[in-house]
């Protein structure tokens, strides 16, 4: 985040920043030994799932990466990588202090869906959601994204 930052700032007059943010899980697998996010570690495949995947997992806990503000779990011969609401958040906050006509690109919004019987403590769109409150948020006391919002979000 603060490398995103450094590079926005030494641009920063008068421009609009995008950023843009994968709702998909990332899950890679492997046919032998374990997977882990250090280097050499063997893949066999990755793919893009729902977010649905990784919330029924309840006896399994996310490690959270602080440096990249990312969440990882690992499943047996399965790990994922993913954005969690809170993490999401924070970056949106962090970075529209800075710079607060930033506007985010949500790619793969599809598979923040959530299975409401596999998941029933989970939000339907709970990630993208988060998106949205920080960028209506208040900067320095003014809000600069839909002042007078009707639909309640």
């Amino acid at each position: 985040m603060l490398i995103a930052k450094d590079l926005m700032q030494k641009g920063a007059d008068n421009k609009t920043y995008c950023i843009s943010i994968n709702l998909a899980v990332l899950k890679f697998a492997t046919n032998t030994g374990s997977l882990s996010l250090s280097n050499g570690s063997h893949c066999d495949s990755e793919d893009e799932v729902a977010y649905s995947e990784v919330c029924q997992m309840s006896n399994a806990v996310p490690v959270y990466d602080m440096n990249w503000m990312t969440a990882s779990l690992k499943a047996s011969r399965k790990l994922y990588t993913f954005e969690k609401a809170e993490m999401l958040l924070s970056k949106v906050l962090f970075l529209k202090a800075w710079f607060p006509s930033l506007c985010v690109a949500a790619f793969h919004a599809e598979l923040d869906t959530v299975d409401r019987e596999a998941c029933p403590q989970s939000e339907q769109y709970a990630r993208l959601l988060s998106v949205r409150r920080g960028l209506d948020s208040a900067v320095h006391g003014e809000s600069h994204w839909r002042k007078d919002a009707t639909d309640g979000a």
